[in-house]
């Protein structure tokens, strides 16, 4: 059994940056430059959010999560395939995103079928709208 306590852990400061009037072009132009760059950027019809970031807690918490669910799935036989945190984008209905972990049930394909996202801060870009768009069947909010 895995505890955390809770006085441990470092509070949840994640340096974010939203950008207004972003054309697709532009969003495409800063995500391939700076791919390794920074942690996260999500991209919904103009407005960009750059996590330049993620705190020890998030960071933490993912890891977790990611085990447990891959753990179930080796246990229960369920067919399951990481993505980790690649990038998603779909220019026809300008939107981009890459989740903090993602996995795909059986096969990969273009979009996966799962996302999770680690929400330890409010604001900034609607990743469900974001991610809707994108037509990822399931989004899980954890935090």
């Amino acid at each position: 059994m895995l505890l955390l306590d809770p006085k441990t852990l470092e509070p949840a400061t994640e340096q974010r940056i939203i950008l207004y009037d972003v054309s697709w072009e532009q969003y495409e132009q800063l995500s391939d430059m700076f791919v390794d760059e920074f942690p996260r950027m999500t991209y919904l019809e103009g407005t960009l959010e750059i996590i330049m970031t993620t705190s020890p807690e998030h960071e933490r918490l993912k890891t977790l999560i990611a085990r447990l669910i891959e753990t179930y799935a080796v246990e229960r036989l369920i067919n399951l395939n990481g993505y980790g945190s690649a990038t998603f984008r779909r220019e026809v209905v300008r939107r981009g995103s890459e989740p903090d972990e993602c996995y795909c049930l059986g096969l990969l394909a273009e979009v996966p079928d799962i996302v999770i996202e680690i929400a330890l801060t409010s604001g900034g870009v609607d990743k469900l709208e974001v991610y809707r768009g994108l037509q990822v069947p399931e989004v899980w909010f954890l935090g």
